[in-house]
């Protein structure tokens, strides 16, 4: 394994420091962010004193070790950051691909995609989970509602990748039934479904959870599916690198759907809290449980495919 794609990671800008993100969060120094309802989420490493980590240090981070791209994501914890993306992508053509962030209650939105896209967007981003994601500030929300059904045919007018974040297992975002109608109905649009499907540190011990797994996961039969590995070290952050319970359950995905639906990515500033840069990396890399050929799939091929970068298909 020679070439190396990350494929979900964030900036935090530092105009984001002592103001309000998405759903009324605080940003504070030394990573952290002050909830609505006054508990603190570390969203970066403390060691990170303003709380920036702007675009030219990720390049930097990169370069330690030789990461060639990445692809920034949004999410509604950070507000709307499209035009900070815009920026990024514009200085650093060869090394980035961006994603927007739309507001899927506002018909406004197609509108948004359209403007986001010719500015050089690529990525459409739907974080779902209840804290700080859509399905808290939009309980109802669903993916198969008629607002999002326009959505997905303005993302395969404008030939997007739609990267989702399902949130928990169990959660109102895990709405596997509505991907499974919504997938094949738009072909050309590529899907990404991030952490794995959200497995968890002793999954297989519970029936249900580990079958509801399986269903999100078994959408992966589809050819313009994919699933992300990121933020693994997050979820199964009370073990140690290198992390042998998170590489087993993506073996297990492996075993079966194949080396050509993982697309390793970091999810990185926040990731840096569990491990390293480079044990983000080598959890996968230096594991004996994957072929040198998955491994290229993974941390490469899959994500120029998927993410339509230079050299995909």
């Amino acid at each position: 394994m020679e070439r190396i794609i990350d494929a979900h990671v964030h900036v935090v800008p530092g105009h984001l420091t002592f103001n309000r993100g998405g759903n009324g969060v605080r940003f504070e120094r030394y990573g952290r962010a002050r909830l609505p309802n006054g508990s603190v989420y570390q969203f970066m490493p403390d060691y990170c004193a303003d709380s920036v980590f702007d675009v030219e240090t990720l390049i930097r981070v990169m370069d330690n070790i030789s990461v060639e791209k990445s692809v920034l994501m949004q999410g509604p914890l950070y507000g709307f950051l499209n035009e900070d993306i815009v920026a990024a992508v514009k200085r650093h053509p060869d090394r980035l691909a961006g994603a927007m962030l739309i507001d899927p209650a506002d018909e406004g939105c197609l509108a948004d995609m359209q403007r986001y896209a010719e500015q050089g967007l690529s990525v459409l981003k739907f974080e779902l989970s209840e804290g700080v994601g859509f399905c808290g500030m939009y309980p109802d929300l669903r993916l198969d509602s008629p607002l999002f059904m326009k959505i997905w045919a303005k993302a395969d007018a404008l030939g997007l990748t739609v990267t989702i974040d399902p949130s928990r297992i169990g959660s109102r975002g895990y709405q596997v039934e509505a991907l499974e109608k919504i997938v094949p109905a738009f072909g050309r649009v590529n899907f990404v479904i991030c952490h794995l499907g959200f497995p968890y540190p002793g999954l297989e011990k519970n029936a249900a959870d580990h079958e509801r797994w399986k269903q999100m996961t078994a959408l992966a039969v589809h050819r313009n599916l994919w699933f992300d590995v990121s933020a693994l070290a997050a979820l199964y952050q009370d073990e140690a690198y290198p992390y042998g319970c998170a590489v087993a359950i993506t073996q297990e995905f492996l075993s079966r759907h194949g080396g050509e639906k993982l697309i390793w990515g970091s999810d990185i500033p926040g990731t840096l809290c569990f491990a390293t840069y480079r044990q983000l990396v080598d959890m996968f890399a230096r594991s004996d449980v994957f072929t040198e050929a998955q491994k290229e799939m993974m941390f490469f091929q899959n994500a120029l495919v998927a993410y339509r970068l230079e050299g995909g298909a």
